[in-house]
């Protein structure tokens, strides 16, 4: 295992060169709500590298700006918040992982949610983020990603992230296509 890593929940603020702010604290309050609920101060994040394919496990201790949460549940549906808690902490993996200099959503039914630009590549990276509540489902939601840009977006290649809250598992998985792998 890679050694202990740390993601703050206010570097969410590294994208708003790119992303409306306003969006950006409303995903930081669904994951830190999850975070705590969960009590997840240390995930692990299980990573597939794109480049090359190797596997990696990397500790993650994870802090918060320690806000009140609890009203979280009252003001937004669970799905909504698990999906939006999942594209924060999705991003803040990506930033640890690839750290972007320039990220922007994709138009809705392209496969992916985001593309970006790495800071060590000049190639553009698409992100896809999900995110589960149930235990032990993480693996089940990443198979059926990979299902879905196999059958319909096959010339795709990019990251999922799946964010396991009650699991404290991170998977940002590196996935080719058949039709990149030449």
């Amino acid at each position: 295992m890679v050694p202990n890593q740390a993601i703050k929940t206010e570097d969410l603020k590294l994208y708003s060169d790119w992303l409306a702010e306003d969006v950006l604290s409303s995903w930081t309050i669904c994951a830190e709500y999850l975070l705590n609920k969960y009590k997840c101060n240390n995930i692990t994040i299980e990573h597939k590298k794109l480049s090359d394919g190797s596997d990696e496990a990397i500790s993650v201790d994870v802090s918060t700006r320690g806000l009140e949460t609890e009203k979280v549940a009252h003001s937004k549906q669970e799905k909504d918040i698990v999906e939006d808690a999942a594209i924060a902490m999705g991003l803040l993996v990506t930033q640890l992982l690839r750290p972007c200099i320039f990220i922007r959503v994709l138009k809705q039914g392209a496969g992916y949610d985001y593309y970006y630009l790495s800071a060590d590549s000049p190639n553009e990276e698409l992100l896809e983020m999900t995110g589960t509540e149930i235990p032990n489902s993480g693996q089940e939601r990443l198979r059926r990603k990979i299902n879905k840009f196999r059958t319909k977006h096959p010339s795709t290649s990019g990251y999922i992230s799946v964010s396991c809250f009650s699991d404290k598992i991170q998977i940002h998985w590196g996935h080719k296509s058949e039709c990149n792998d030449a």
